[in-house]
C-alpha cells in the first residue's frame, strides 16, 4: 500500500501564484522535482518511483478518477504528477522494474503527443 505522507512534496499553490520550485536555475543546478541523469538511469528504484508504478498499476483502488487517486495518494496536483511521470517514463531503471506497464504508458503518452501534433496515423 502506498503511504503518501512519506513523500516530501510541496502543497499545490492557488492558480496565478508563482511557484518558486520552477524558477530558472544556473547551469549545474536543477529545479525541484526535476530528475537528474543518475536518477533516470541504472540502480534501484526510489520510493517515489516505486509508488508511481504502484499507482499506475491500480489507481482505481484509490479513487473514482485517476486525478482523484493522484491527489489522494501522491499528495500533488495531477499536472505536477504527469510532468514527473513523463520524465520518469524515459528511465531505463523504471522500464526494467516493470517493462509491460512502462511500455503501455510510453505508448499512451506518444499517442497523445501525436494527437496533439496532428500526426495521428
Amino acid at each position: 500500500m502506498i503511504r503518501s505522507e512519506e513523500f516530501d512534496v510541496e502543497p499545490d499553490l492557488p492558480p496565478g501564484e508563482p511557484n518558486a520550485a520552477y524558477i530558472e536555475r544556473s547551469e549545474g543546478e536543477r529545479n525541484e522535482g526535476e530528475l537528474s541523469e543518475s536518477e533516470l538511469s541504472g540502480g534501484e528504484l526510489s520510493e517515489f518511483e516505486a509508488s508511481v508504478l504502484e499507482l499506475e498499476r491500480a489507481w482505481w483502488h484509490h479513487g473514482k478518477t485517476r486525478d482523484q487517486a493522484i491527489r489522494r495518494v501522491m499528495k500533488m496536483s495531477p499536472l505536477k504528477y504527469h510532468l514527473l511521470l513523463t520524465h520518469l517514463l524515459d528511465s531505463e531503471r523504471l522500464w526494467r522494474a516493470d517493462p509491460v506497464l512502462v511500455d503501455r504508458l510510453r505508448r499512451l503518452r506518444d499517442e497523445r503527443l501525436d494527437e496533439r501534433r496532428g500526426t495521428v496515423q
